[in-house]
Formats: structure tokens, sequence, C-alpha cells
């Protein structure tokens, strides 16, 4: 009788887990790609497509680890220009041919960004003015609040009165009145990935001239004096 042989079977790569489809975040938050797979002696090489269509593999460098690992990871240095990144992991094991992982989107979320306040205004009372406010980042949106207390505090405006455009980058003042004089505006802009809120600005409402009163009683003088008038305003 012969002495006892072994028969060692590797098994060729199988993906059983796929890396998630999408993976959203905002600047500066780490991510991670996995995907899980089955076989003998595996090796796995993560590549990255920055035009959707063409890819080339990655290596441990900047904000990339783990890319010859079944986890890569994206540090927190990750910024708005990787939105729109495709990834995938190639899984190679002893035996049949390498297999590639579905491909994975990044989208990198903007934070908000003022790059212009309202300025301030002077009217006269009962015209119109408008305060505007420019924005960056993913998805905003815009709350205008007023201040009737020098800037203490602020309250969210509505649609309602002299007021039009409350939630947009824009608000406009109609028929503004002498009650108004000295109110500050500021607008929060929010977005997926916090908000900021701008400086504020003044409205100063001149008061238009009562209407005078008449001139009253008749005065009879000599020739070559003095006569003066006065009316009421």
């Amino acid at each position: 009788t012969s002495s006892n042989s072994v028969l060692t079977v590797n098994s060729g790569a199988v993906i059983t887990t796929q890396p998630a489809a999408t993976q959203t975040l905002c600047v500066g938050v780490a991510a991670n790609f996995s995907v899980v797979a089955t076989g003998t002696s595996l090796t796995y090489q993560w590549k990255v497509s920055t035009d959707g269509t063409n890819y080339t593999d990655l290596t441990n460098t900047g904000i990339y680890t783990g890319a010859t690992t079944s986890v890569l990871r994206l540090s927190s240095g990750v910024t708005s220009s990787y939105s729109g990144y495709k990834y995938k992991c190639t899984v190679t094991g002893s035996c049949g041919s390498a297999v590639t992982s579905n491909e994975a989107t990044l989208t990198v979320n903007s934070p908000i960004s003022i790059s212009a306040s309202p300025s301030n205004s002077t009217i006269c009372s009962g015209n119109n003015t408008t305060f505007s406010v420019t924005a960056s980042g993913t998805s905003p949106t815009y709350q205008w609040k007023v201040s009737t207390n020098g800037g203490s505090s602020y309250t969210n405006l509505s649609d309602a009165g002299v007021y039009t455009g409350v939630t947009t980058a824009t608000l406009t003042i109609t028929g503004a009145t002498a009650g108004m004089n000295s109110y500050k505006y500021h607008c929060v802009v929010s977005g997926t990935c916090a908000s900021a809120t701008s400086d504020a600005a003044t409205l100063t409402i001149n008061a238009a001239p009562s209407t005078p009163g008449s001139i009253t009683g008749n005065s009879t003088i000599f020739s070559n004096t003095n006569q003066s008038y006065s009316v009421a305003t």
C-alpha cells in the first residue's frame, strides 16, 4: 500500500458583495469602498475613473489607502474635485480569470460659501428696494431675516405685507414705511453640508416732507419797508 496523497483544489475568485453603487459625502469627510470575495489566494486592485470611461490602477498615495486590499479608503482630504469619480475593484485568485466588481460613484457635496452679502439701502418712504446675496455650494436654500432692534435679534420673514422673495437670493421690499427705518436684514443660506449667514444690511428711510400749512392774514406796509411770511411744515 502506497503512502497517502492529498488533493488540494483551488477555487477561482467570486465576488459575493459588490461595493455600494454610490457614496455621498461632504467635503473633508472620509469614505470607504469595500468588496467581499471568495476564492484561493485572492489579490485586489482598486481602479479609478475620472472621466466615467477610462480606469487606471490606484496606489496608496494622496487620499488613497488600501488600494490593493478589499477596502479602499479615502481620507478626509476629499475635495469637491473628486465628485463624479468612479471606482471598481479587480479580484484575482489562484484559478480562473480575474473578476471585476460593479462600479461605484463618489459624490462630494460642497459647503455653502457666501461671496457677496447684501448692501445697505437708502430710500424715501413709500419707495421700493431689494437686498441680494450671492452664495455657492450644493443645493442652497435661502431664508431672509429682519432685526427691528438694531441687530440684537433676528426673526424669519415671510412673503407677506411689504416683503416678497424671502426664500430666494433676492429680498424685495415694496412700499417701505417710515417705521422701517434702521431695520437690518441678513440671509441664512443652508445647503446639504452646513449653512452660512450673510453680513447684515441696514435699511434707511428718508421721510417725505409733510403737507405745509397755509399762509394766513394780509399785511399792509409802507414803500421801502420789509415784511416776512412763514409757513408751518
